[in-house]
């Protein structure tokens, strides 16, 4: 029996999670350190009880609202489910919905599944963020989304330009800030001040908690958006592990502290052998190496890297520890 039109007329999208295990992960934009020291005990303390015993949120979603200073927030398994969730909530077929280009892949599957209409914004040279294009086509937008700092491409867009876009229409402006320990800008101080305002936030980047799936929601109202939700979503262990993540706001400030360093490591080899890429607020850079078989090569040396574009030697590196980046630059001096 076929399914849908517009789920066969989708293509699956298969990220290349598998056989990772043992390389230098330089593709997927996680912390490479890992989690904090915390994390791994508190989920060794963790009882049969806690497995056995449906997840409970209440206390976590509290102290985690206090944290962020919001009224509440809507827990979800990882950024992913949110992205669909608001999809599934406010988006129904024929509905514009705005967003640049090229940006994180889940939003446009998850936009095809509802039958959107969706618009987009191509970045400017140099992945500058399209402000002007956003505010051309607002006004109409049933919803518009915005990736801060993006995915691909490490750039961002102010706080302010933000505010303008969300004072400029009456749909929902989502902001996924999956990377926002890494940069300075945030709008989740502003949900309370705007109704079509919605905070996308994850614990899989800089919390380093990728494997166990936990992320959440930030918005004036969530009512709606918890009649769409199913009610366990996000496991026990993942709550207990991103609890024991936020006691140690130390370990995530070292973190970014360290990817601005061997950001600059990076950056400064790429400028060496006049390599282009494109200036990053994120933990990852977007490079153009003329030619299509780094990720290859790299590979061949043990490192991964990801490949973002099919027609264009676009490579996204996740920044790594020192001893990471040592052989990052290494393998690269020989493929150059």
């Amino acid at each position: 029996m076929n399914p849908k039109k517009n789920v066969m007329d989708a293509k699956e999208y298969m990220p290349p999670l598998e056989n990772r295990k043992g390389m230098i992960r330089l593709d997927f934009n996680e912390n490479t350190r890992g989690c904090s020291p915390r994390v791994a005990e508190a989920l060794r303390r963790a009882s049969t009880e806690d497995i056995s015993c449906y997840p409970s949120y209440d206390e976590f979603r509290k102290r985690l609202s206090r944290k962020i200073n919001v009224k509440d927030v809507l827990l979800t398994n990882g950024s992913d489910e949110a992205i669909k969730l608001v999809i599934e909530t406010y988006v129904e077929k024929g509905d514009k919905v705005v967003m640049a280009v090229p940006t994180f892949a889940m939003f446009a599957k998850d936009l095809r599944m509802a039958q959107a209409d969706i618009t987009e914004i191509p970045y400017k040279d140099g992945m500058a963020f399209p402000l002007e294009g956003y505010l051309d086509e607002a006004e109409d937008a049933r919803m518009i989304i915005i990736v801060n700092p993006n995915n691909p491409t490490g750039t961002g867009a102010s706080k302010k330009e933000i505010k303008k876009i969300v004072e400029r229409t009456n749909g929902i402006v989502v902001v996924d800030e999956a990377y926002y320990p890494f940069c300075s800008e945030t709008m989740i101080d502003e949900v309370e001040n705007y109704d079509n305002l919605i905070v996308l936030r994850t614990f899989s980047k800089s919390y380093g908690l990728a494997g166990l799936r936990i992320g959440y929601i930030a918005a004036k109202e969530l009512k709606w958006l918890r009649i769409t939700h199913h009610p366990y979503t996000v496991n026990q262990l993942a709550v207990i592990a991103a609890g024991a993540a936020l006691e140690d706001e130390e370990y995530i400030e070292r973190y970014a502290e360290s990817v601005k360093v061997e950001k600059k490591r990076l950056e400064d080899f790429l400028d060496r052998n006049s390599i282009r890429y494109f200036k990053s607020i994120a933990n990852f850079i977007l490079v153009d190496f003329d030619r299509d078989d780094v990720d290859k090569l790299l590979e061949e040396s043990g490192i991964l890297v990801r490949k973002i574009m099919a027609d264009r030697p676009l490579f996204r590196i996740t920044i790594g520890t020192k001893e990471e980046t040592d052989k990052l630059i290494e393998a690269l001096e020989e493929i150059i």
